[in-house]
Order: structure tokens, then sequence, then C-alpha cells
């Protein structure tokens, strides 16, 4: 499988795409409004619009995006470009893989959680019954094109629920960024420049998926905060308090280093800045109830292996554990110690 070449761009223009005999731009309805008008656009493109938000990611919405391709006598030759997050993204990159059995696509990330992590790996899928991507199939976009100017369309909330990616991968991969964020203190709204830091994170997430494209062993690392942070999002998904996915991965990975230094894979040294960054940077922390519904989600999870949960657990910072058998009674008393010492409200 080939490695997707990410280029970073000063500008977008639709014409660097004319090579394709119909080229279809793929967005939301929030990228549509805040993001396309920094795009120079042809008028021979054929946009589709969905509505926005992770309930919209779902076969109602992919059925409707194969309609618009196919009565707008899309064929093989085709292109669809996903302008937008990590839901556009997996639902852009399932519709164009299966599509005549696929079609070629482009991702135009506008999120900074899409930047840094979504629109790289070779991932497509929808949700299924609100758990989280339960069909979809590996598939590469052609290109990724990264625009940093589409952060400044963001707000403070979207921008952190991104950051969480970044930190994620500093915990599984890179110490020295880590204990640099750590030492810092480093908060969104002091950087000005996104490409470096853009730059380090989607190297990290190549390096891991090139060695491991299907994740068969080492990617499932990439999963360190989502086995409980997947359960969380769905759980809260139609409530009036639904949290953006980075909110749900970051009080993931919070619960699951209470987990992995309860078993002593992590010191305890090591699992207090993981703690001291995630609780200075992440605002929105809500209690986890009720918690029987969030362990029964998370048996539904794509990592399990006969009906036995699947975690991916550091047992130091730059580094993480996959494959790791977990207790319902370990997942019980982290998330009741959560909800005890961690919760905002």
């Amino acid at each position: 499988m080939h490695q997707t070449e990410t280029i970073f761009v000063e500008q977008l223009s639709t014409e660097i795409f004319s090579k394709s005999k119909k080229i279809f731009l793929l967005a939301d309805e929030n990228t549509a409004q805040f993001c396309f008008p920094k795009i120079k656009k042809s008028s021979s493109i054929k946009t589709i619009i969905f509505p926005a938000g992770e309930k919209h990611k779902n076969i109602i919405t992919l059925t409707k995006i194969w309609e618009e391709l196919a009565l707008n006598f899309a064929d093989r030759n085709s292109l669809i470009i996903n302008v937008g997050g990590g839901v556009v993204c997996d639902i852009g990159g399932f519709a164009a893989a299966t599509y005549m059995r696929g079609i070629s696509f482009i991702h135009v990330p506008t999120s900074l959680l899409a930047m840094a992590d979504a629109a790289h790996g070779n991932k497509t899928g929808i949700d299924l019954l609100n758990y989280k991507n339960m069909i979809g199939v590996f598939a590469q976009p052609d290109y990724v094109f990264i625009y940093p100017e589409f952060l400044k369309t963001l707000p403070k909330r979207e921008l952190l629920s991104g950051w969480a990616e970044i930190v994620k991968h500093y915990i599984i991969a890179d110490a020295a960024a880590f204990h640099n964020l750590w030492k810092e203190n480093t908060k969104i709204t002091s950087i000005a420049n996104w490409q470096p830091i853009l730059e380090k994170a989607i190297r990290i997430k190549q390096t891991i998926t090139k060695r491991d494209p299907l994740e068969k062993n080492i990617r499932k690392t990439l999963n360190f905060g989502h086995t409980i942070g997947h359960a969380i999002e769905s759980t809260f998904l139609n409530s009036n308090n639904n949290l953006l996915h980075g909110e749900a991965v970051a009080i993931g990975m919070l619960i699951e280093t209470l987990i992995a230094e309860d078993l002593k894979l992590i010191q305890t040294e090591e699992a207090e800045k993981i703690y001291d960054v995630l609780t200075n940077t992440f605002e929105i922390r809500p209690k986890i109830l009720p918690i029987a519904e969030i362990i029964k989600t998370m048996q539904h999870d794509k990592k399990n292996q006969n009906d036995v949960l699947q975690f991916s657990l550091p047992n130091r910072i730059g580094n993480c554990l996959y494959n790791c058998e977990i207790s319902e009674d370990n997942i019980l008393k982290a998330i009741e110690k959560y909800n005890e010492h961690y919760t905002t409200k």
C-alpha cells in the first residue's frame, strides 16, 4: 500500500486537479460556509454538501453521496475532493473507495484534528447504531493538501479537539516533544506557526502506519485513549452535552492512563505528567455516567478479540503497549477515580 504524499500549500485552487474528467467537492455545511470562500473553485465542479456532525456519519448520508455521484454521471475517472474535518474525510474516503469499486479521492482537511490525524493513514468509514467506525475499508487518498490558514476559521473548542490527537502522538511515540509540552505548559492560543507541529504529528502517524498499514500490530498504539474515548463519544452523541471527538479522546487517555498506573504498567511519576497535561489543557471533562453503558459500548470496539476488551496503554512516555487485556473491574475502578478526582462539572 503506497504512502500518500502530504503537501503544505499557501493557497488552494481546484485548477490543479484538472486532469480528472469530473471533480466533486464534498463538504459538510460548516466547511461550505467558512472554508469554501478560501478556495479558488472552478464553476464546472459539482459540490455535494451534507449536514455537519458525527451523528450524520452514517449510511443515510453515505447513500445520498453515492446518489449524487450517480445522478451526476461520476465515472471511474472522476475525483472526489474531501474538504472538511474528520467526519468528511472518513465518509468521503469511504464513498470514493466503494463507488464503482473505487474512484480517486483527495483530502483537504480543514480542522486541526483532520490535519494532524484523521486525513492520514488510509482509514475510511461510517458509524453504525452510534458505534464509531463500525463499517469501512482501508483506502489511500491520492494526496493530502494541508492549508493551515483554515485553522483561523476554527473556535478554540475545535482546536483543542485536534490538539488531543497531537498530545496522543507525543505520549505514544515522542517523549521529547511531550516533555517539552509539559515543561512549557504550551497553550494553543500562543501558537503562531502550526506547520512544524503538524509536520511532527503527521510524521509520527505516517511512520507507524507505514510499518503496519492494516492495523495488525503496532498501529494499534494509535488507539490509545480511543477505546474508552469512542465509548464516551458514542454515549454522549445524542445528548445535550455531546462531546467532540478530541474531547472524548482526552478523557479516554486520562482514564486509560489511570488503568495503566493501577496495573503498574507505567510509573506514577510518568502518569502524573500525563494527568498534568490533560487536565491543564482540556477543560471539558464531565462525569461519565452511566458507567455500565460505557462498558457495554466498549464491547463493540474493533480491537476486541474473543469478547475480551483490548486496550493500548502507555508503559512510559514515548512508548505504548497494545493488545492489553483489561477486565471490567479495572475499567470500573478507573472511571470511578476519574469521576471523583478529575471532572470539571
